[in-house]
């Protein structure tokens, strides 16, 4: 196990964005996003079987909002993300944990 920690230790130690984010007094906007994305989907997931349709496509549309925002403030086009529909958003809920 203490093998495990030191090997996270180096690895974050020679990481310059971790040490960025580490002694910044703020997070990047993206990552903010992210956390608020991560949460309303939670809310989502939580209140899937209790909401009416209308409520539903309301969540989605929201999130969506928030995909796009995300998506035009990540560092890296790599790390965009797909909107979500009533297809694909168990599978996206999945990809945001």
């Amino acid at each position: 196990m203490e093998a495990s920690i030191n090997s996270r230790e180096e690895t974050t130690a020679f990481d310059p964005f971790y040490l960025e984010i580490k002694h910044a007094d703020d997070l990047p906007q993206w990552l903010k996003l992210r956390h608020d994305i991560r949460a309303k989907l939670d809310k989502l997931m939580a209140n899937k079987h209790r909401s009416l349709p209308a409520d539903f496509d309301a969540g989605l549309r929201a999130i969506n909002e928030r995909i796009a925002a995300y998506n035009n403030h990540v560092p890296n086009a790599y790390l965009r993300k797909p909107s979500l529909s009533s297809d694909n958003w168990l599978d996206e809920y999945e990809a945001w944990q």
